[in-house]
């Protein structure tokens, strides 16, 4: 699942992972985000109808399938920030930017460079 990825997106996997579900495939969240990456039922949805694909939420007990989606939703979020500690925060629904706060771009890859 995470052939011909980079280091970082490697960790950041194996990060969110960890934090979510201590990597047990079969975690079921109290607020139903589903599988070893505890990606929500409404999200998965969206990213397969991206992919063209109907999916069995069942399907997202299979750790594959759970980095595939996250990996997935992961490049969507990589469009807009580009300092990793958001990330984690985003797939976990613990950050909410506004959309004019990423339409500003304040989270931008030449502010973050500026940090370093």
């Amino acid at each position: 699942a995470m052939f011909g990825k980079t280091k970082e997106r490697i960790a950041l996997l194996y990060a969110i992972g960890r934090q979510e579900s201590r990597f047990v495939p079969a975690s079921i969240s109290t607020s139903y985000a589903l599988g070893m990456m505890q990606i929500m039922p409404f999200l998965i949805k969206h990213l397969s109808k991206e992919r063209g694909k109907s999916i069995d939420l069942d399907e997202m007990f299979n750790p594959y399938i759970a980095i595939d989606y996250a990996n997935q939703h992961l490049d969507y979020l990589n469009r807009f920030l580009y300092h990793p500690l958001f990330m984690p925060m985003l797939i976990m629904e613990e950050l909410v930017l506004p959309k004019e706060l990423l339409e500003v771009n304040i989270c931008s890859k030449q502010e973050h460079m500026n940090h370093i």
